[in-house]
Parts: C-alpha cells; sequence; structure tokens
C-alpha cells in the first residue's frame, strides 16, 4: 500500500546487522536477498539502500561495490559526523555522487548534519530530533539544508511515536535515555514537522538537486572534484596513511582528557539533557576544551 500511494521503498537490509561486523559475502547474500523481497512484494524495482545504523564507515567502504553489483543508484548510510557506532567526518554534508572500484555510481545522501561554530551538529530525526526541544530542531534541519539550498534527509522509526511500547529497565541509563526521552512529545512534534516543510521521496530529492562533487571508493576516500581546500587535506590523508584531517580548527572530541573537572560538566549537560531543564552554561578558560566537550556531548546524544 505505501509504494501504491507513491512511497518511494528502499531496503534496509535483511538482519539490520552492523556491516563493518559482516563479512562481503554475507553482505552481499543479505543484500541481494532482501532487494528480491521487496521488489516482489511491490513490483517496482528497489534502487535505494540505507545501512543499518549507518554502517558504512571508513572500515566498510567496500559495501558501496556490492550495491552497485547489486543494482542499487542510490545510498544514504553515510553519517558525516564523529560518533561511536558511525560516521565519516569531514566526508561531505551535502548530496554527492560516489564512483566504487569496480566503475559503478553511486548517488549518496548523507544524514543532514547543521553546521554551526564550527561544529557538525546531527539534524536528521531519531533521537535527535525526540531530544532537541522542538524550535532548536527546527532551526538545525532549516541550516542543513543551507537555509533552503539543498534537500536534506529525515528519519523517524515506527516505534518513536508509541509512547505505549513495553519498557526495558535493564538498559543502562543511558541507553534509556537515547531510546525513550520523549516518546510521549514525538507524535504532535512530526505533525509540526510535515507542516514546517516541504517532503518528497529521496529521488525526487536528489534529482532535484544537481551534486557537485565526485567521492572515489578508497581507504581513505577521495574527494576527486571539489573546491582546492578539501583536495589539500585529502592529499595529506594519502600521502601519509592518516585517517583524520590533521589540521582542523577544533580538536576531535575523542581526544579530549576527561579530567574530574570534565567529567562533572559532562556529567551536569547530560542530566540538563535528560530532564529538559532549558539552557545550561559551561564556562572557562580559552582552550580549556569547553566546545570539545560540547561537541561529545552532543556525538553522545544517539
Amino acid at each position: 500500500k505505501l509504494s501504491d500511494h507513491g512511497h518511494e521503498i528502499a531496503s534496509h537490509g535483511y538482519s539490520h546487522q552492523l556491516i563493518y561486523n559482516q563479512t562481503p559475502d554475507v553482505f552481499r547474500e543479505e543484500t541481494l536477498r532482501s532487494k528480491a523481497l521487496l521488489e516482489d512484494i511491490t513490483g517496482k524495482a528497489v534502487e535505494g539502500y540505507r545501512a543499518a545504523s549507518y554502517s558504512i564507515t571508513r572500515e566498510s567502504l567496500w559495501a558501496l561495490d556490492i550495491l552497485g553489483e547489486a543494482g542499487f543508484t542510490w545510498d544514504s548510510s553515510i553519517f558525516p559526523i564523529r560518533h561511536d557506532r558511525y560516521g565519516i567526518p569531514g566526508s561531505p554534508s551535502a548530496p554527492y555522487s560516489i564512483e566504487t572500484a569496480s566503475g559503478a555510481i553511486i548517488r549518496e545522501f548523507p544524514l543532514s548534519t547543521a553546521h554551526i561554530m564550527g561544529l557538525s551538529i546531527p539534524a536528521a530525526g531519531g533521537g535527535y530530533f525526540r531530544q532537541f526541544p522542538y524550535p532548536v530542531f527546527r532551526y538545525l534541519f532549516r541550516n542543513a539544508s543551507g537555509f533552503g539550498a539543498r534537500p536534506q534527509m529525515f528519519y523517524l522509526h515506527p516505534w518513536e511515536i508509541d509512547p505505549g511500547q513495553p519498557r526495558y529497565n535493564n538498559a543502562s541509563w543511558f541507553s534509556r535515555f537515547r531510546h525513550y526521552t520523549n516518546l510521549d512529545q514525538c507524535h504532535d512534534r512530526l505533525e509540526r514537522l510535515l507542516g514546517d516543510f516541504r517532503f518528497g521521496t529521496v529521488s525526487e530529492s536528489y534529482n532535484a538537486y544537481e551534486p557537485d562533487k565526485t567521492l572515489l571508493r578508497s581507504d581513505p576516500p577521495r574527494l576527486i572534484q571539489g573546491n582546492r581546500a578539501e583536495q589539500e587535506l585529502n592529499m595529506y590523508l594519502e600521502f601519509f596513511g592518516l585517517h583524520r584531517h590533521p589540521f582542523r580548527i577544533t580538536p576531535e572530541d575523542d581526544f579530549i582528557y576527561m579530567s574530574q573537572q570534565h567529567s562533572r560538566a559532562y556529567v551536569y549537560m547530560s542530566s540538563a539533557i535528560w530532564s529538559s531543564e532549558g539552557f545550561v552554561v559551561i564556562s572557562g578558560e580559552i582552550g580549556s576544551g569547553k566546545t570539545t566537550l560540547l561537541k561529545k556531548t552532543v556525538r553522545n546524544l544517539e
């Protein structure tokens, strides 16, 4: 019925396993199985793919070759942020095309990120949609599109609009925070979002936008089109065999030294977010790690 009403049906894999924990053979078998099953149900070609937990990372870029071989034309699995489970920080935040090692072209629609004061803030939906106050998320979502200059991606799980779902109380407090926060508000927020923005299918949105970058599948990824600054940064990555850009203005948050003061501030911010208690002010000397700690806190929201 969803397909008949104009929705674009894409594959989310078969067993919802992290790709970087699978072998290429297992991933190929499950992906082809999922694609064939969906095509049998809808009677239409399935051309899009979303990895479980965005698990196409630097370590699993080989999956793009298999997607190309399987006949997929677009993917939305690469999150241009740093996270403990996913993400390729420094990758493009606007839609772009990827050329695989076998020569196939995959159109990549990255997960939405807002760019504020040098920070890449996730604004794609899911837990970020539930945990940020709606006016904050609406601003971040608009920012992620360049305030209307390009399409952006939004996602939501069906369970996120079901506040009556069974609760698993043996999980860690942080897992409960990620999963259960603001479930009772999510449906109304979704209604507001649908009224505030215009939505379409991934293919429609991508076709309305002309990407100007191509990413060549290698490890690490290399931009073969784009501005000179991007080319120079990737030159350092390739020449020295680095996995991270060496000359960021702001440091990587997983390098932060969590002193007693940093740990207290982190717990304080996390507690304030958990209880939705408005604004939190963190003060400190220049260079003491305030921005890096904020990046770590935002990254751990989901």
